[in-house]
């Protein structure tokens, strides 16, 4: 057996152990033979490959995020696009788009949450345009360019966000000088035709302990601009525990449970908090 089989096996070890995490939480019925056939196929990949696993849990459930190449994932996107009830124009689009990625600075992922599969693909190194080039509302493209060139705003990662729903995609920025009370408020009046809510009470949380590694995260939608919130890389377990209070998480011990399970001493990072609601706190498998 040759070093990438045994690293393809290995993988394949941790993603059955991901997926076994996930189960207690989900109610993933429609697509879980798509799922089970992507599991399947995944231990014959050929080649060294590098993927990343990861689980984000909040109030509403648990997600696994399985991300890897283009060249590995994106057939199996492109299958999962085949299928009727999206419809031509969005499979149409959406092959148009893939065959646009430059592998080099590209990743696809599949995800697997407690009600559905969501496949994308994310785009590293400031590429805002392909990711954008998706929303038909120019003056909210038009505003946030013109607001990140004013703000010296740079793009640490584009995220088309999911497959189900093709046109909304996810900016994750790394304002100069951030300052988050300052940076949403300067986000929200480069969008005042636009309804946006700051998450408040977490800038309580952040002033009484200040983390390391923040960055503002905005999704977008054809609708122009869903939310805009807050990304800390580097979350300490009383931040943590507070968001669990905020977001008035009853299944705390959910995601004891899945720490447990998986073997992950505490969180990577909280991610995203959303127009003042969705907190997500993401795990990643060691190893």
């Amino acid at each position: 057996m040759s070093a990438s089989d045994t690293l393809i096996d290995l993988e394949f070890e941790r993603l059955q152990r991901m997926k076994a995490a996930l189960e207690p939480f989900s109610a993933v019925k429609a697509h879980r033979a798509f799922v089970d056939t992507w599991l399947d196929g995944f231990g014959s990949i050929e080649g060294k490959k590098d993927f990343d696993f990861r689980v984000l849990a909040d109030f509403m459930g648990v997600r696994l995020n399985v991300r890897g190449s283009v060249e590995v994932l994106a057939p199996t996107i492109m299958e999962f696009f085949a299928i009727p009830e999206l419809g031509e124009s969005v499979q149409r689009r959406f092959r148009q788009s893939v065959q646009t990625l430059d592998s080099a600075e590209t990743s696809c992922w599949i995800g697997l949450s407690t009600n559905s599969v969501d496949l994308g693909w994310s785009l590293f190194g400031g590429a805002v345009e392909p990711a954008t080039q998706w929303l038909p509302n120019n003056r909210t493209r038009a505003s946030l360019f013109a607001w990140m060139e004013d703000e010296g705003i740079e793009v640490l990662e584009s995220l088309h966000m999911s497959a189900l729903v093709p046109a909304n995609v996810g900016l994750l920025l790394r304002p100069a000088g951030f300052d988050v009370a300052e940076q949403l408020i300067s986000l929200q009046n480069a969008f005042s035709h636009l309804a946006v809510d700051s998450p408040r009470p977490l800038f309580d949380v952040l002033e009484a302990e200040p983390p390391n590694g923040l960055s503002l995260s905005v999704v977008l939608t054809t609708d122009g601009l869903a939310g805009a919130g807050i990304v800390c890389h580097e979350p300490s377990p009383g931040l943590v525990e507070a968001l669990h209070d905020l977001a008035g998480l009853a299944n705390h011990a959910k995601h004891s449970q899945l720490r447990s399970t998986l073997g992950v001493e505490g969180p990577k990072r909280v991610v995203r908090a959303v127009s003042g609601g969705s907190l997500f706190v993401e795990y990643h498998l060691p190893g």
